[in-house]
C-alpha cells in the first residue's frame, strides 16, 4: 500500500513538473495519471477495508465514506474506461505514423521489384531470339552490344536497375 501511495505521489509531482515546464501535450500523461491514481487509490482503500474486516463499516471509521469518494473518483473527470482507449490510441499515434511511412516506402519498393523482374523476365526470356548480338546494319549502339528487340538496351537496364538501388536508399 505504501508503495502505491509513493508512486502516486511521484508520478504525480511529475506530471505537475510537465505542466510547470509549460509542455504543449500532456493530455497523454494526464490521463495515464488520472487513471492510475484513482485505481491506485481504490485497491488501497479495499486492501484497507480487508484488514479491518466488519469493523471499517462502522460510522466511527472513515473507510466507508472514503470507499464511495475513490469509486467516484474513477468516474469523474472521465471514465477509466473512456480514458484506457484514450491512451492506448494516442499512445500509439506514433508508432502508426512510423508505420505508415515503412508501408509508403515498402510500396515504392514492391513496384520498382516489379518493374525490375518485368524487365528481367522480358531478358530471359527464349535467350537465343530475345537477346541477340548487335547487328552491324543497324547504326545504333557501339558494336559488341546486346540489343533487345522490344527497344530496351541493356543500358538502359541497367541504369533502371540503379535508379532502384539509389530510390530504396533515400527512402529508407
Amino acid at each position: 500500500m505504501s508503495a502505491l501511495a509513493y508512486a502516486m505521489e511521484a508520478s504525480t509531482y511529475l506530471t505537475a513538473g510537465l505542466i510547470d515546464a509549460k509542455e504543449e501535450d500532456i493530455m497523454l500523461e494526464t490521463a495515464i495519471l488520472k487513471v492510475f491514481a484513482s485505481e491506485s487509490l481504490w485497491k488501497i482503500l479495499y486492501d484497507t477495508m480487508q484488514i479491518f474486516g466488519g469493523r471499517s463499516f462502522f460510522a466511527t471509521e472513515p473507510f466507508e465514506r472514503l470507499m464511495r469518494d475513490a469509486r467516484i473518483n474513477m468516474i469523474g473527470e472521465g471514465s477509466n474506461e473512456v480514458l484506457r482507449v484514450f491512451i492506448g490510441a494516442v499512445g500509439l499515434r506514433d508508432i502508426g505514423m512510423q508505420l505508415q511511412s515503412l508501408v509508403r516506402t515498402a510500396k515504392i519498393l514492391l513496384a520498382d521489384l516489379a518493374l525490375f523482374i518485368s524487365l528481367l523476365q522480358s531478358f530471359c526470356e527464349e535467350p537465343q531470339n530475345r537477346l541477340f548480338p548487335f547487328n552491324p546494319s543497324f547504326s545504333g549502339p557501339k558494336q559488341n552490344a546486346w540489343v533487345d528487340p522490344s527497344g530496351i538496351s541493356h543500358s538502359q537496364f541497367c541504369a533502371c536497375w540503379l535508379s532502384i538501388g539509389r530510390r530504396s536508399r533515400t527512402t529508407s
